[in-house]
């Protein structure tokens, strides 16, 4: 697998008043190392994030229905683009963080729900995820080809979900992060729940009552909103504040 190119250290100007400044040259000199070394990956680069173009040329490709969205592959312009319906242009850094941040809500408010559909949607990613090939395995032998009346009488296979898209693959490793603001048990009491094991197994797993391991549970979700709204809890306090502010109990 290649490897990406490196961020450059940015060396700090100073601190004042408990802000750290950057040295505005410095700032400018690194994003300049960046932009030209993704310049020199940009045709492998281009196609692992948008994908295979629709119109391609000498000079940029396009992609989109009707190729509104262009990107410049060569010349002094390499890694402009511009977005003709939405209106946005820039260079290939300002693309990858759009394309990076595309369908992520902004959210300001977390709730207890919410955190649960993203645990639960984790969960799923993971097994949809495609399973670990052995390398130096292979197959040599044609397809076989099944008629009709070959399949008389069988079982229908298993409708299997598409693998998951790079963005949601983004959010399950964003949402695994979370976790870890949790103790160990608690943790996997909530990662038991969102691959969807049922109360009694969870009971049975973690030797607690039924109104235990829904304490619990409810507790570390409205922790984890708590952390996302940007609060923090001490060390000795109550769980009860968590829960009311999270929209828990």
């Amino acid at each position: 697998m290649p490897r990406l190119p490196e961020i450059p250290t940015i060396p700090l100007d100073g601190v004042a008043h408990g802000v750290i400044r950057l040295d505005e040259a410095a700032r400018s000199r690194s994003r300049d190392e960046l932009a030209a070394a993704l310049r020199e990956r940009l045709p492998e680069l281009a196609r692992e994030l948008l994908g295979r173009p629709t119109m391609r040329s000498s000079r940029e490709r396009r992609w989109g229905r009707h190729g509104s969205l262009s990107l410049v592959m060569s010349g002094a312009k390499a890694g402009q683009w511009f977005d003709h319906e939405a209106g946005q242009g820039g260079g290939f850094v300002d693309l990858i963080a759009r394309e990076l941040n595309r369908g992520r809500p902004v959210v300001d408010n977390w709730t207890v729900e919410m955190v649960e559909d993203r645990l639960a949607e984790a969960a799923a990613v993971i097994r949809r995820l495609p399973p670990v090939r052995v390398p130096g395995y292979f197959n040599t032998w044609p397809p076989v080809v099944v008629e009709f009346a070959d399949r008389v009488g069988q079982d229908p296979e298993p409708m299997r979900l598409p693998p998951p898209s790079p963005a949601a693959i983004s959010r399950m490793e964003e949402t695994l992060g979370w976790l870890r603001w949790l103790k160990a048990e608690h943790a996997k009491l909530v990662w038991a729940r969102a691959e969807g094991a049922p109360w009694k197994q969870i009971c049975w797993r973690f030797g607690i009552s039924r109104a235990t391991a829904h304490r619990r549970w409810r507790y570390a979700l409205s922790l984890i909103a708590y952390r996302l709204n940007g609060r923090r809890l001490r060390a000795r306090r109550s769980r009860r504040p968590a829960t009311v502010l999270a929209g828990g109990l």
